[in-house]
């Protein structure tokens, strides 16, 4: 029960979790792959609220990803207007943005966490 139960609570999420839920479906796997998907999902669970909480929306995910921002006027006059039916003209594209910054965003089922800003590239990993 608590496979398809966390099964369809998590299908929705990123893949950047600790584990990969498989594509099959419900019932589909073997009884191996059944308890190793179980053991999984009951590991993840432990780690929640140092084990007193099973509840699904505790479960804290992050990913790290690039924000960039671009000079909206440098944007809009390499913009080119095609008309319908031709190929589009080689246009030459801005290949620098005004700022990037890698960000850390972390949040549960429910709410936004934190979004921390990564210096020097650097990584986060969770224990």
């Amino acid at each position: 029960m608590i496979h398809i139960c966390l099964h369809r609570a998590l299908q929705h999420l990123s893949s950047s979790s600790c584990f990969s839920l498989s594509d099959n479906a419900v019932g589909s796997e073997t009884f191996e792959q059944n308890v190793a998907q179980v053991n999984g999902y009951s590991i993840m669970l432990a780690r929640c609220d140092g084990g007193r909480s099973n509840a699904v929306w505790e479960i804290i995910r992050s990913d790290e990803t690039w924000l960039y921002s671009f000079d909206r006027e440098k944007k809009q006059k390499l913009a080119q207007w095609t008309p319908v039916g031709e190929a589009p003209i080689q246009k030459f594209r801005s290949e620098h943005s005004k700022a990037k910054q890698m960000m850390a965003v972390c949040m549960t089922k429910v709410v936004h966490v934190a979004a921390v800003a990564l210096v020097q590239q650097s990584t986060v990993t969770g224990a």
